[in-house]
């Protein structure tokens, strides 16, 4: 019985942990019970990290933070344009301005994953405290 709740304990250790990479918790907390938690974790860390890939596509397709707006029409364009293409009024070109705020953002991405990574090492700590009071009932 023991063993049971230190095996499910772990799965769903591997469930949220597949959570934060962007996977189903579901889904990898029964890969998890039915092949081994272990088993699991290693395909798991094989696998692509999909929430910081989708982190990443933001950045790069977010039109706000790599484009700026013409002050006269209000239309993206791109940093370096010393004229607007959409109403022809005259720009002040900005490049550093766009790459601050790409800076920005990647600054506040890491601190997302940072966050993340804390979260997994107290769901990690819960786990081995489940399984090591788990563990200990059965001397008492």
């Amino acid at each position: 019985m023991t063993l049971l709740l230190i095996w499910l304990a772990f799965a769903a250790a591997l469930g949220m942990l597949a959570k934060q990479r962007g996977r189903g918790f579901f889904s990898w907390f029964l890969i998890g019970t039915a092949l081994s938690p272990l088993l699991g974790f290693v395909l798991l860390m094989m696998s692509k990290d999909l929430a910081l890939s989708e982190a990443m596509d933001t950045i790069t397709h977010d039109m706000d933070l790599t484009h700026v707006k013409c002050p006269k029409c209000t239309e993206y364009v791109m940093p370096e344009a010393t004229v607007c293409p959409y109403c022809r009024n005259p720009l002040q070109p900005n490049p550093e301005y766009v790459k601050q705020r790409l800076a920005d953002k990647m600054a506040e991405e890491a601190e997302f994953q940072r966050g993340r990574q804390f979260n997994f090492i107290i769901a990690t700590g819960v786990a081995v405290a489940i399984a090591v009071v788990a563990w200990l009932s059965t001397f008492l």
